[in-house]
């Protein structure tokens, strides 16, 4: 038989506190994202560990980790906590309109394609939001890091996020300056690139080296992945660009950010039959049983704006 337990209600918000600092891994940064002191958090943990009988966390000089028993009471803990949150959160914006901060991560070309051409008009619709954009090409943590939402390609989205798909597929273009392409002829295929000067580039998060990716235009959409090499490497799509602009070698870019350098002659495009649409951005964020206000009105703002409105519910 199951002894009945009590718990003082002065002590239900460190089950909040705890589930911070068992997501971010740190009492700092959980401290930060409740506002308050990391001595005053350590308290609010201890006092629940003490009325519990048990250890909640295991501490040491590097990090913290939620232990067997801080485990079993979050997998109860956690669900409802977000129903309540998302429940309050819900109740209190239909009386008003959607306000706050909204701290979003986006790659340099995410951000330029998707949400730099739209920035102005979202702003004037929603003048109670305040948007918060961090450009970065590494794969920002969103919990960890307290985003809201996050903008990238498809296949850079972090597994546990929900996605939501922006906009059509994209295309890549190949590109290099009038000048190259004099100096070291044009490629027609793919392998030809080999015996080419291609500017590479590197992922920030991960530190890989990116494979420039094909699909034959006549054998039913095969894609082809080939491991070029050059003299510039760069973490930075509009080095990249700048480079091939200064004839150092041949880039493989999104075409929105070389339309205007082709459009004007200062880049030619190679490969094109290639490069069909076959990268998406999406935004993605963490599952929750109530979303927020602002961020529901941006994702749709987004949606719709980029033709995408009529598609799967981010819910």
């Amino acid at each position: 038989m199951k002894t009945e337990f009590t718990i003082d209600p002065d002590l239900l918000p460190a089950l909040d506190a705890l589930r911070r600092v068992a997501e971010v891994g740190s009492f700092t940064h959980a401290a930060a994202a409740l506002e308050v002191s990391t001595s005053a958090l350590s308290q609010t943990i201890r006092r629940l560990e003490s009325a519990l009988g048990a250890q909640l966390l295991a501490r040491t000089t590097r990090q913290v980790s939620v232990t067997e028993a801080g485990e079993a009471l979050l997998a109860v803990a956690r669900p409802s906590l977000d129903a309540l949150y998302g429940a309050m959160a819900e109740v209190g914006e239909r009386a008003t309109e959607p306000r706050g901060t909204l701290r979003v991560t986006a790659s340099r070309v995410a951000y330029q394609a998707v949400l730099q051409p739209v920035l102005g008009d979202f702003l004037s619709r929603y003048p109670r939001i305040e948007l918060e954009v961090s450009v970065d090409d590494g794969l920002s943590a969103i919990v960890a890091d307290r985003f809201d939402v996050g903008i990238r390609f498809g296949e850079r989205v972090e597994r546990d996020m929900v996605g939501v798909p922006i906009g059509p597929a994209r295309r890549v273009a190949v590109v290099g300056s009038p000048a190259y392409l004099q100096a070291h002829g044009t490629p027609h295929s793919p392998d030809a690139l080999r015996g080419h000067r291609c500017i590479r580039y590197r992922f920030p998060s991960g530190g890989t080296l990116y494979d420039w990716e094909f699909v034959e235009p006549t054998q039913g959409g095969t894609i082809q992945s080939v491991d070029v090499a050059g003299g510039f490497i760069a973490n930075d799509v509009l080095a990249m660009v700048g480079a091939a602009k200064q004839g150092v070698g041949l880039a493989h870019v999104l075409e929105d950010l070389v339309a205007e350098d082709v459009a004007n002659g200062h880049l030619v495009r190679v490969l094109e039959a290639w490069c069909p649409p076959m990268y998406r951005f999406h935004l993605y964020f963490p599952r929750s049983p109530q979303m927020p206000g602002k961020l529901r009105v941006f994702i749709d703002f987004l949606r719709a704006r980029s033709g995408s409105g009529d598609g799967e519910s981010p819910d």
